[in-house]
């Protein structure tokens, strides 16, 4: 029984990192897809350092993923929740991000119309 929650503890360990692997993975894509919207990416060029800043600090979720794979589950629940802190509220602005990229289209397409008429 100690093997398979030595085993056990391992993979979930394993599964932690991968998920906060994809989570910085999907950091490193989203200032590509602020620059397609020009609109909004004016406003967020200084969070270029404050990008690299929470990708580091979600690297921690990774690392803390390793170490519970490692035998170390304490340290690394530690680190997992430390690491996973951005993710909420850079989550949140980015969905915002993304509405008002939404809203400023539409505007733009009604506008649009509004002339042609």
């Amino acid at each position: 029984m100690k093997e398979f929650a030595k085993a056990w503890q391992t993979a979930n360990g394993w599964l932690i990192s991968g998920l906060a692997l994809n989570a910085l993975l999907l950091l490193a894509v989203l200032p590509m897809v602020l620059r397609q919207v020009n609109s909004i990416y004016e406003e967020f060029v200084p969070m270029g350092i404050f990008m690299l800043v929470l990708m580091g600090i979600s690297g921690l979720a990774f690392v803390g993923g390793l170490v519970i794979a490692a035998g170390k589950p304490k340290w690394g629940a530690w680190l997992v929740l430390i690491g996973s802190i951005p993710l909420f509220p850079f989550s949140a602005l980015s969905l915002v991000g993304a509405e008002r990229a939404w809203a400023k289209a539409r505007r733009d397409e009604e506008a649009e119309a509004r002339a042609r008429r």
